[in-house]
């Protein structure tokens, strides 16, 4: 049985080795983790390397894997988990993972070789063992010796000589979490409990039992017990935050990740933050949070991409769309930036092309509700109401509490012309966290029903939270157009180029102002309700 093991992965990993020294593509292709201040991610890749390089492939698994939930984008970690996966004899998990990494470089020749040597290994695994005598034999033979990717050497994690010592009852409890063992966790936590209920460390657990279950609400409970009885906490705050913020409760995340920098520096902390910042319009301060991190670490894509976000929200869509095509050039691939390009080309109004790459972020990482939300407005834009609101209540169906969500399918029902549904749905996304884009909605609504000057109303309400976004002082000036307030609406696209004079929202209204400032001037929006986003 070794013996048929080893000659499939020597034969079919050989011209893998080769390809991957030629090309140098999943290392260039994938940078670690970022930088050497994601102190977090670098030690939990490290020791999952050490493990590797030393044979210990189960232990390179519990290391790897957690570096692939906490990143799904980090193809290296990915690429040795599949690894050591087979090499530990789960063939079922290794071909999980090289097929998403084959999902995303499509024909590139590196994972297909890789999903047919795991393919092969599965069947030789499943076939008769050879005998006894054989296999001795088999062993004897040098040339028949597994091959497996080197590992990058790891820091000085490597340089300390490992004394292994008995585990403590907390340190096995976290391995059951970790092995997926839930229900021996469970027991032994609640025996923890039912001695101590004040056990801040078996709280705390408890709640990572939940977390890694996705039971949000059941492990922010748990987290929130543990604080109470050992504040200053950084891993429980950071966690509690996740929590909220897999919730869509923003606030409530802002709150613990601020408590949770303030006990230590951490980019990850930093990188939700500043997220959650562009969300609630406070683009400054998101702009400011990201920079922080590229200067740390200036290889940290996600930044990037976060930043050219930011960028495109400030109206600067030429420099936006730099940054993204800049990662996309290193990384096709790359989720965020495919995200990021669909916003890019919607604010431009290429609503064909923003679906298609709206597709393919979402189609990259499908387990993400942002980019799914995102696709369904990309579907609204290229008028597929239906589907785009059936889109949007699939993401409601498992995140109530997803204010985008909700205001997507808002607009869908606007544009079918079901503006009662529609007002219900505003009015729910404004229940659970104010927005701009809810004052957005409720003036168009109001458009929609003959009322200009309660439009007007929340118009002006939007553009006090939208200040900052170049589009929306030029919604606002269309808006004036299609009720005939010419000279307003001049007045609206003047102050468009005063507030932003470097935009590419400033360069767009030029012509605006022109046909405007004519005697007689005839507006060039038709009198009627605009559709939202149009």
């Amino acid at each position: 049985m070794y013996n048929n093991t080893a000659r499939l992965f020597k034969s079919a990993c050989r011209p893998l080795a080769v390809l991957l020294l030629l090309t140098g593509w999943l290392v260039s292709t994938c940078p670690l983790a970022a930088a050497p201040d994601l102190q977090l991610a670098n030690s939990i890749y490290n020791h999952g390397l050490a493990h590797y390089a030393d044979g210990d492939y189960q232990g390179a698994i519990d290391y790897l894997g957690q570096i692939v939930q906490m990143m799904p984008e980090h193809d290296q970690a990915r690429y040795y988990l599949a690894y050591s996966y087979s090499l530990a004899g789960h063939q079922d998990k290794a071909l999980e993972h090289a097929r998403i990494l084959a999902a995303r470089y499509p024909g590139h020749q590196l994972y297909v070789q890789l999903i047919e040597v795991f393919m092969q290994l599965k069947l030789a695994n499943s076939q008769t063992s050879v005998s006894d005598n054989d296999h001795s034999q088999s062993l004897s033979q040098p040339g028949y010796d597994v091959y497996s990717p080197p590992a990058v050497k790891p820091r000085e994690i490597r340089k300390k000589s490992v004394v292994k010592k008995d585990k403590s009852q907390t340190e096995r409890i976290s391995d059951m979490i970790e092995e997926e063992r839930y229900a021996e966790a469970s027991d032994e936590l609640q025996k923890l409990l039912a001695a101590d209920a004040k056990n801040a460390e078996a709280r705390y657990y408890l709640g990572m039992l939940h977390f890694n279950q996705a039971r949000y609400v059941e492990a922010v409970e748990q987290y929130e017990e543990s604080l109470k009885i050992r504040p200053g906490n950084f891993d429980t705050y950071f966690f509690a935050g996740s929590c909220y913020l897999n919730q869509q409760i923003l606030d409530k995340a802002e709150t613990n990740f601020d408590l949770a920098l303030k006990i230590k520096e951490d980019t990850f902390t930093r990188i939700n933050l500043a997220d959650i910042y562009m969300r609630t319009s406070r683009l400054a301060d998101s702009e400011k949070m990201y920079q922080t991190v590229i200067r740390s670490n200036p290889d940290y894509t996600e930044a990037k991409v976060g930043l050219a976000l930011v960028k495109l929200a400030q109206g600067f869509v030429e420099e936006a769309a730099e940054m993204v095509n800049k990662v996309l050039s290193d990384n096709p691939a790359n989720a965020r930036a495919r995200y990021a390009r669909s916003q890019i080309l919607m604010e431009n109004r290429l609503y064909s092309e923003a679906l298609e790459e709206a597709r393919a972020a979402y189609d990259n990482s499908p387990g993400n509700a942002e980019y799914r939300v995102n696709y369904a407005l990309a579907m609204l834009r290229n008028f597929q109401v239906e589907a785009g609101m059936q889109e949007a209540q699939e993401v409601l169906n498992s995140w109530p509490d997803f204010v985008e969500a909700k205001l997507v399918l808002a607009e869908g029902l606007i544009m079918a012309g079901n503006t009662a549904a529609a007002a219900g749905h505003i009015e729910a996304a404004a229940a659970s966290r104010h927005i701009p884009q809810i004052d957005y909605l409720r003036a168009t609504l109001a458009a929609s029903a003959g009322d200009p000057d309660q439009a007007k109303a929340h118009w002006l309400k939007y553009l006090e939270g939208a200040a900052s976004l170049p589009s929306a002082h030029v919604k606002y000036a269309v808006f004036l157009e299609s009720i005939a307030d010419n000279a307003g609406a001049l007045i609206a696209y003047q102050k468009v180029v005063e507030k932003f004079p470097d935009t590419a929202a400033a360069a767009s209204v030029q012509a605006d102002i022109a046909r405007l400032s004519q005697p007689e001037a005839t507006s060039a929006v038709p009198p009627r309700p605009p559709i939202p986003g149009l």
